[in-house]
């Protein structure tokens, strides 16, 4: 099964409202991509630690302040690429998407 837990209280109306206008019109009326399950890779999403992980760090966030460059801790380094080490020990910081480590900037 899948759900949105507490959030799904909040984010409910909304969903309906989409899924409806996707019935009625064909598409729905915004980008639903962030309220998709099937958004997550497969890898990731298939490994239980990053999934009990991200979602333990994701509901204590639920509420928290964002600050910019305001990273997930947990479920890091899931999946990186070959030029990962190379990157870091030139001063890459890496932001995760995905459960994949990307190049944000250098310092």
């Amino acid at each position: 099964g899948c759900s949105m837990d507490v959030m799904g209280m909040m984010l409910g109306g909304g969903v309906g409202r989409e899924v409806a206008t996707w019935v009625a019109d064909g598409a729905p009326s915004l980008d639903i991509f962030s309220m998709d399950v099937a958004r997550f890779h497969p890898g990731c999403s298939m490994d239980a630690r990053w999934v009990e992980d991200r979602t333990h760090e994701s509901y204590a966030k639920t509420y928290s302040i964002v600050f910019p460059h305001d990273e997930p801790l947990a479920g890091r380094e899931a999946r990186k690429s070959a030029l990962y080490d190379a990157l870091l020990s030139r001063g890459c910081v890496y932001q995760s998407r995905q459960g994949f480590e990307r190049p944000g900037w250098f310092e």
